[in-house]
C-alpha cells in the first residue's frame, strides 16, 4: 500500500498533557510542510491518547479539523497495565467518548493486549470491540489475532511467516489501514 507522505515523530515518556501538546506541535509542523493535504493521525498506545486529545482540543473551524481524514489507533490503552480502579479506566475512556461524531476512527487492536482487551475475573472492559461500538465517533475495528500490546506476534506465529519477509498478520494490518484511508479519500 502507498500512503503518500508520512511524517513520524517520537517523544520521551511524559505526562499525557505534555504529550498532547507535543503531538499538536508536530501536527502543526506537518501541516506547514504539506499544505492542503488530508491529515491522518496515528499512534500506538500512549500515542493514541495524544492523538485523541489533539482532536478533542480543536474547534470545528481549526485548520487541522477541516483537513483531518481520520485517526488510526494501534492498541489504544483502555486501562493501565495493572488496573487498580475503575476511575483510572474511566479516565482513559472519557476522551474517546468526547470525540465528535464526524471523526472517523480505525482501531487496530491485538486480541492478547491486556491493556485494551481484558479477560478474566474482575475485568474493567470486555473488549475494544464493545467500547468502539458505544462511541459517537464513526469507528471501525481491525482485530489482530495473536498479538500483544506491542502488536507483536508470538514466536511460533513469527516463525510460521518469517520466510515471506512480511508476515501475513502485518500484511493484514497494512491492508486494514490502506482500506480505511482509501475509503475516506475516495
Amino acid at each position: 500500500q502507498q500512503f503518500g507522505a508520512v511524517v513520524t515523530f517520537d517523544f520521551p515518556a511524559v505526562d499525557i498533557m505534555r504529550y498532547t501538546a507535543l503531538h499538536k506541535s508536530a501536527v502543526a509542523e506537518a501541516m506547514l510542510r504539506f499544505p492542503g493535504c488530508v491529515i491522518f493521525l496515528a499512534g500506538h498506545s500512549m500515542g493514541c491518547r495524544g492523538c485523541v486529545n489533539v482532536i478533542n482540543s480543536l474547534a470545528v473551524g481549526d485548520a487541522l479539523f477541516t483537513s483531518l481524514g481520520g485517526l488510526v489507533l494501534f492498541n489504544y490503552p483502555l486501562h493501565p497495565p495493572n488496573p487498580s480502579s475503575k476511575e483510572l479506566a474511566n479516565a482513559r475512556l472519557a476522551p474517546l467518548e468526547q470525540l465528535p461524531p464526524n471523526i472517523q476512527v480505525l482501531f487496530c487492536s491485538a486480541d492478547n493486549d491486556k491493556m485494551s482487551n481484558s479477560a478474566g475475573e474482575g475485568q474493567l472492559w470486555t473488549s475494544m470491540e464493545s467500547v468502539s461500538q458505544k462511541l459517537q465517533a464513526q469507528t471501525r475495528l481491525h482485530l489482530r489475532q495473536g498479538g500483544g500490546h506491542g502488536m507483536t506476534l508470538s514466536k511460533k506465529d513469527e516463525e510460521a511467516t518469517a520466510a515471506s519477509g512480511v508476515s501475513g498478520a502485518d500484511q493484514d494490518l497494512l491492508a486494514a489501514v490502506g482500506d480505511f484511508v482509501d475509503s475516506l479519500l475516495t
